[in-house]
């Protein structure tokens, strides 16, 4: 099972892990939240908000998995499929 990967969510920001100054805030957290629940690993302070690489590795394993292409970035596509219901879990969850 999958997200429909041709759905874009043109309402949200883009999220992305910067070098400096990361982003923050709750809409990283949702996308924290969701991808905690569908098993996608974060460390151990979880859904912190902060858009640090681990928040980063976790997305890039959520795209692969969702067969959506692999850079790291919340954009709408990504949106998209992280709001969908049938979006894929983690395959070892």
């Amino acid at each position: 099972m999958g997200c429909d990967t041709s759905k874009r969510d043109l309402a949200e920001p883009l999220l992305y892990s910067k070098p400096t100054n990361r982003m923050h805030g709750a809409r990283v957290r949702f996308v924290q939240e969701r991808v905690l629940a569908l098993g996608y690993a974060l460390p151990n302070d979880g859904a912190d908000g902060w858009f640090r690489p681990e928040a980063e590795r976790a997305v890039k394993a959520f795209q692969q998995q969702n067969g959506l292409d692999v850079d790291g970035v919340v954009g709408p596509f990504t949106w998209a499929c992280i709001k969908d219901p049938k979006a894929a879990r983690h395959p070892t969850n």
